[in-house]
Parts: C-alpha cells; sequence; structure tokens
C-alpha cells in the first residue's frame, strides 16, 4: 500500500513541475533581457550638488525590463530602482550626499549574478 501511495506522489510532484515550469516559460520568467550592445547612462547635472536630486538617465536598455541602479560615493552605495518604457529608455533619480565622485552601475534586477550593463559616473560638490 505505502509503494503506492508513494508512487501516487511521485506523479502529482512531477505533473506540478512540469505545469509550473510551463506557466513560467509562457509568462517569460526565469529569462534575463537580452543584451542590447548600446546601454550606456548618464547623471544629470553634473556636476550634482551634496543635498540637491540627480537624475541617472539611461539609454539603450532592453524594452520593458526592471533595473537596479547603483550609486556608490565610495562611503555608502545607494540603490534605486528604474523601469525601462518601449524605447529602452529609464531615467530614476535620488539625492546626493556627499561630494567628490560617484559612480553608477546599471544591472538587470532578475540577474543574480548582477552582471553590469552600463556604468557613469559624475561629480557631487
Amino acid at each position: 500500500m505505502s509503494r503506492k501511495i508513494m508512487l501516487l506522489v511521485g506523479v502529482v510532484l512531477i505533473a506540478a513541475m512540469v505545469t509550473s515550469g510551463t506557466a513560467l516559460a509562457a509568462k517569460g520568467g526565469g529569462r534575463r533581457p537580452p543584451p542590447t550592445g548600446t546601454a550606456t547612462c548618464l547623471v544629470t547635472p553634473n556636476p550634482a550638488t551634496v543635498g540637491g536630486l540627480f537624475t541617472v538617465v539611461g539609454t539603450g536598455f532592453a524594452p520593458g525590463h526592471a533595473f537596479d541602479v547603483f550609486v556608490e560615493d565610495g562611503v555608502a552605495t545607494q540603490i534605486m530602482f528604474a523601469a525601462s518604457d518601449g524605447n529602452g529608455s529609464f531615467s530614476t533619480g535620488d539625492y546626493a550626499y556627499r561630494a567628490g565622485t560617484s559612480r553608477v552601475k546599471v544591472t538587470d534586477m532578475w540577474d543574480r549574478h548582477q552582471r553590469v550593463l552600463a556604468t557613469c559616473s559624475f561629480q557631487v560638490n
């Protein structure tokens, strides 16, 4: 009797995995956006002012994807989020906290390896 139950449980689990995998594939789940090879970022204004708002603008990214935007100032890292529009562009912003050079890295939000898609830097006075 227990062997039949184990077999039934195994069949149910396999069916559940196949069904969920098919559903993810239909939604495009688990796939990274294809690199466009032309992704760039820039920051405006440059130079920014301590306490002032700056904006990171990205172009040339895959359309309709979400990105992490890391801004490192040598002491701390600000993490912002952005989504590209149908043209593969985005903008996101925050306040500048420290004077000096800040570096920006843009990664695909769903890439667990956090491969850098674009980098740029800006000055804060």
